[in-house]
């Protein structure tokens, strides 16, 4: 025997209306003109919905633990690889690089760029270019001319590089 026609959403919400009121199932089975069986099947689906069936592996870490890492690599102190070690030793769970970057990506309010590898100039360096600015200040142009200043930075002068770098 096959099913019959669909409830429309107008029965399903004469259904649940009558059902909160208090009717018996045969009394709203002749309201809406339907089977008893229909109106019993949507009052148990009423009662307790079905569950999704979840497809391939069960997760290996929850929201909580997510948001956790998300909070972390916010921060800006941890690269991905760092993030691991973190994970395994504050939840203890193993995961990879490539999972750890997908969940870093899509938080929204986390941007990745990449770090310039460089060192950060020291007092001596600094107090060093501060003389080296007074001590030529009052020189002409044709001193300044002949010299070429380079810290063998890379220009592209062709369209946008690939290299993004703060």
């Amino acid at each position: 025997m096959g099913a019959g026609n669909a409830l429309s959403p107008e029965e399903k919400g004469k259904i649940e209306t009558f059902t909160t009121a208090g009717w018996s199932q045969r009394r709203i089975s002749k309201e809406i003109r339907r089977d008893k069986k229909a109106v019993l099947n949507y009052q148990r689906q009423l009662k307790s919905p079905r569950k999704k069936h979840q497809l391939g592996c069960k997760p290996k870490m929850t929201e909580r633990m997510i948001r956790g890492l998300i909070i972390k690599a916010r921060t800006g102190k941890f690269s991905a690889r760092q993030l691991i070690s973190v994970a395994t030793n504050d939840f203890k769970v193993d995961i990879g690089v490539r999972r750890m970057q997908k969940i870093i990506s899509n938080a929204p309010f986390i941007k990745y760029l990449k770090k310039l590898k460089a060192p950060k100039m020291s007092v001596d360096n600094k107090s060093d270019r501060v003389k080296f600015a007074h001590d030529h200040i009052n020189k002409d142009q044709s001193f300044w001319s002949s010299i070429v200043f380079s810290d063998e930075k890379r220009f592209c002068l062709d369209g946008p590089d690939v290299y993004a770098h703060y």
